[in-house]
């Protein structure tokens, strides 16, 4: 079979512009055993009340009811599927499809905020999934990613039209921490003692992010703070500015960080800020450099491998 199949792909494409119109994370996936179409789904998490309900576990619903249906007694069986998304699937999707060991993935662009196939974190590395699924990512990139860009622009539907995109195209630039709110970490976002974290929505990542809010965003004011705290796993963590006191932490994705090395807490950095569609009401911190390396730790580079286990009380 042509990995790279025009077919299958394009499926998955309308899928999540379905999604898109109804006003889901524009995400759709297509599976395919022996070139016959045994599954396909789109995001439908808001539409179900059902934060699972992501295009993939949608297509695997599917094929449990294909292969229940055949005549002949069939093993369920993906070792020799193919699975086309649009975009690289989430930790938990990732999860799901080593655990029912899907031969081959075809994704088009990746997910720098939950990606589960090496964006964030490679499931099969952190959960030692013994069975190797064969990856092929970045395979329609720049249409994937323009149509994750339109949905967190606001340039679906089921939008208002005030927040469309051509309309706020020349929204000031917010210029402070305290003129404007900030994305805030509290205690209840992240609680060492269950593992959980629950950041606010939305989270641009530097490739969703439209190009005139980064050139805007490049050409504003230096800020300086300091790293509350940063997942390496997770993807993303928290800077408190140093100035004014007691300023709100801000949250800074994985993306938006330079240089060799993961920040770590205490590290002080220099960050731009830059407001968040669709309502930019809130900023995030992009350019982010380590300017300090906080003393008596070990820094990870980048370059190096994610040991999970070895943090257990941060992550």
């Amino acid at each position: 079979m042509d990995l790279y199949s025009s077919e299958y792909l394009s499926e998955a494409f309308l899928l999540a512009e379905e999604a898109l119109a109804n006003g889901e994370v524009p995400v759709g996936c297509v599976l395919v055993r022996n070139r016959q179409v045994i599954g396909s789904g789109r995001n439908a998490a808001n539409e179900c009340k059902n934060g699972t309900r992501h295009a993939e576990m949608v297509a695997f619903d599917q094929a449990t009811r294909w292969f229940d249906s055949q005549e002949v007694p069939t093993t369920f069986d993906l070792t020799d599927a193919f699975l086309y998304v649009t975009s690289e699937p989430c930790m938990m999707c990732a999860a799901a499809i080593c655990q029912l060991k899907v031969g081959t993935l075809i994704f088009g662009c990746r997910n720098e905020r939950f990606g589960g196939f090496g964006s964030v974190i490679h499931v099969q590395n952190v959960f030692g999934y013994q069975y190797p699924v064969q990856v092929y990512p970045d395979v329609c990139r720049d249409r994937a990613i323009a149509l994750l860009q339109r949905f967190y622009e606001g340039e679906n539907p089921n939008v208002p039209i005030g927040y469309m995109m051509n309309e706020r195209e020349e929204e000031p630039v917010l210029e402070s921490v305290p003129e404007k709110s900030v994305l805030l970490c509290t205690s209840e976002m992240h609680d060492s003692h269950h593992g959980m974290i629950r950041p606010p929505s939305p989270l641009i990542t530097r490739r969703e992010r439209r190009h005139s809010l980064s050139e805007r965003a490049a050409s504003g004011p230096s800020h300086h703070g300091h790293v509350k705290y940063f997942c390496r796993e997770r993807g993303h963590g928290y800077i408190t500015p140093s100035d004014p006191p007691n300023s709100p932490d801000i949250f800074v994705h994985i993306s938006d960080v330079e240089g060799d090395y993961v920040p770590h807490e205490g590290d002080e950095v220099v960050y731009k800020l830059c407001p968040i569609p669709p309502k930019f009401e809130k900023q995030q911190a992009v350019h982010v450099i380590l300017r300090g390396l906080a003393s008596g730790v070990l820094h990870e580079r980048w370059d190096q491998p994610i040991y999970p286990h070895k943090h257990p009380d941060k992550c």
